[in-house]
Order: C-alpha cells, then structure tokens, then sequence
C-alpha cells in the first residue's frame, strides 16, 4: 500500500484494500505515511475512507511528519472527490493546519482552478457547511460565482429543502446563512448580486417565497433585493416546494405569513 502510493500507482490501492481490509488498524510506514493517508489520496477510495472514519480508529488531522500533510492537505493536494472532503469536514479536519510549507487545507482549495472552487462552495451551500463557506469567502472567492445552473450560493441558500440544519451543536437558519454571506461579502467588498437569476430566470427572493420563509425574504428584501419587478410563484411551484419539505420532514408553515 505505502509502496504504491510513493510510485504513484495509485490505479491498484483501491484492490489493496480489498487485501488489507482491516479499517480498526491504521497501518504506517516508516515515514510516518498511514494506509488512511493513502486512501484520502487515492481515487476510488471514498469507501475505505468511510470505513476508517467509522471505525473511529484515526486522527482526522494526523500530519504525514515527510511532508507535514494532514489527510486533508492529501485529499486537496490530488484532487479527491468531494465526497472524500465532505467526509473529512464532517469529521472535524482542521482546514486552518498548516503544514511544512505553511500552506493550509483552505489555501489548496483556492489555489485550484474556478471549476474546483466552485464545486467546492456550492457543496458548502448545500451541506449548510457555514464555516467552510465562510473561511473561502474570507479569503478572496466570488460571492456571485455561479454552477452550472446559473444558481449562485446565494440561491442555493434560499433553495434548501429544510430552514434549518444542525452545524456545530446549534440549529442553523437560511437566513442567518444568508447574512453571514452579505456581511462577509461587504467586509471583502465584494458585493452579493442579491438579484441574481439563474438559468430558469429567477432570483434568490423567488426561491425564498416559495419555501415561505420570511425571514429569509426579510434579509432579502433589506439588503436590496428588487420587489417592484417580482413575478410572484405558481401553484405548482409551491406544491413541490412543500412536497420535497414534506419528505425531508422539515416542513412547517411560518405564522408571519
């Protein structure tokens, strides 16, 4: 395993773990370089990645004493799956550890080309990774950078199928999402495109009306957002709304409304 992540055959690490498949043991060389290094590193590892961590055997931030590469460094540094971070996030990694060259998990992700920041942020949004978002835009992304479908994270803020998540031991709103986004983005005066459209044409404030969330169109609507040309949702597009709330189980109709 060490041996053929040092050659770089990382094609034949996913069929050594299903040798070395022991995920309660963390086996290392003499470097120091972990078999749960090597699968943070590897493509087609996400699994044995699952497995380490739910073993709960290994040290999330365990450097590589070579190179000073946290697991998460690894992951960044190959370009792993999304998946792979997700993983490593939700298991507490520390994206501020700097290793010998002083460079941190968050300066990896904004060293990669827009296609990977992007991916990056947008999964940010859609996990309600608050933190992770709010370290990337502190240091220099583009509050108003779109995915494929034209939905900024603002919009992906205001499209969340539940008002609220949990992140850190506490319940976390869209809507205080939504100001942690203008405050960081006005701090880094980069201003928030609050009227944004996606490639269906419509705006964040659209998204929020249809999930009847008041809050959320109350940060909206303070922070600029254009009601005089408001084209007000359809039917059909509150009945989905409330049919995909329904099956996240967080559904409730806001009494401000």
């Amino acid at each position: 395993m060490h041996h053929a992540a040092r050659l770089e055959r990382y094609s034949v690490v996913p069929y050594l773990f299903r040798i070395y498949d022991r995920f309660d043991v963390n086996y290392r060389d003499e470097s120091g370089l972990t078999h749960f290094h090597v699968a943070c590193m590897t493509k087609g590892c996400s699994e044995a990645v699952r497995k380490f961590l739910d073993a709960g055997r290994v040290n999330t931030d365990q450097v590589w004493p070579e190179t000073g590469d946290s697991p998460l460094h690894l992951a960044l540094k190959h370009e792993r799956s999304n998946e792979v971070l997700a993983m490593l996030l939700k298991a507490g990694a520390d994206r501020g550890l700097a290793n010998r060259e002083g460079s941190t998990p968050l300066h990896a992700i904004m060293r990669q080309n827009r296609f990977f920041i992007s991916k990056t942020f947008f999964r940010a949004a859609s996990t309600e990774e608050q933190k992770l978002a709010e370290s990337i835009l502190r240091n220099g992304a583009d509050p108003n950078l779109a995915n494929e479908e034209g939905s900024t994270l603002l919009h992906l803020i205001c499209k969340r199928d539940q008002d609220t998540s949990r992140l850190g031991g506490r319940r976390v709103h869209r809507h205080e999402f939504a100001e942690m986004l203008f405050d960081v983005a006005e701090e880094k005066k980069r201003p928030v495109r609050v009227d944004a459209k996606d490639e269906l044409g419509r705006t964040p404030l659209h998204y929020a009306v249809v999930k009847s969330s008041v809050d959320l169109v109350d940060v909206l609507l303070k922070r600029g957002a254009d009601a005089s040309n408001f084209v007000y949702p359809t039917a059909d597009q509150f009945d989905e709304s409330l049919a995909k709330e329904r099956a996240a189980g967080g559904f409730a109709f806001d009494s401000n409304w």
